[in-house]
């Protein structure tokens, strides 16, 4: 086997346990946590009014269990969106842009041409988690205030393409060994045996855009077994 394909097959491997790690999270320690909810929300109903400081106590308490739900579905939500097992990527790139949008204040666009159908299941996955990491990055160092998203088929390949309106980037940067979300990202779309590229000028914005060519049967047979 090449080293490709036996990359596609240890990151498929951590992102089924990351899977199932997120709904353990959610389903087990989520639902403990709403009931715990209900069972504080029922007592402060059968307490008097007038102990008021036992009615501050609960209301406390309350309010740390909802944080503790709002904990739990980000975490889990980070290690496996569920949009993407219940809706899938074209649902889960929309949803993704909308928090975004909503954290960050800076606006969307996007042009997906592509359906869920068009690519195996862990591709899908590898290719939301470099989305995912590009838009970070677009919080953290752009000064944006508008992204572009693209997502197509062109010429037997994937292309993602995420282009902001911020400050640029500098090839110093592009280098440097301590971007380590670039790191990753390159690493990621490299796995699946594609490229990414990165360009910028100062004051003219940034353009992300990863290639991850989808003609190769046999990586299509290796991250996506169940087709065979």
């Amino acid at each position: 086997m090449n080293e490709p394909l036996l990359c596609v097959q240890l990151e498929s491997a951590r992102e089924h346990e990351r899977k199932a790690i997120s709904r353990e999270i959610h389903d087990e320690l989520g639902q403990l946590l709403t009931g715990l909810a209900f069972e504080i929300s029922w007592l402060h109903r059968k307490l008097p009014a007038e102990n008021r400081e036992l009615v501050e106590r609960i209301k406390g308490m309350k309010a740390l269990v909802d944080a503790g739900i709002k904990g739990v579905q980000k975490i889990s939500a980070g290690l496996r969106p569920r949009h993407l097992d219940d809706l899938g990527m074209r649902a889960a790139l929309d949803w993704e842009a909308s928090q975004f949008a909503n954290r960050t204040g800076i606006r969307c666009t996007q042009a997906i041409d592509i359906s869920d159908s068009d690519l195996p299941p862990d591709y899908a996955a590898e290719i939301f988690r470099i989305f995912q990491e590009a838009l970070t990055n677009v919080a953290r160092h752009s000064l944006s205030t508008d992204v572009a998203i693209s997502l197509k088929h062109t010429r037997g390949a994937l292309e993602l393409e995420i282009r902001d309106n911020g400050r640029g980037i500098s090839q110093h940067e592009i280098d440097s060994p301590c971007a380590f979300g670039l790191l990753g990202m390159r690493e990621r779309a490299e796995m699946l045996g594609g490229k990414l590229r990165i360009s910028g000028n100062h004051g003219t914005g940034t353009t992300v855009t990863v290639t991850i060519p989808l003609e190769e049967e046999e990586i299509r047979q290796h991250a996506y077994p169940d087709s065979r």
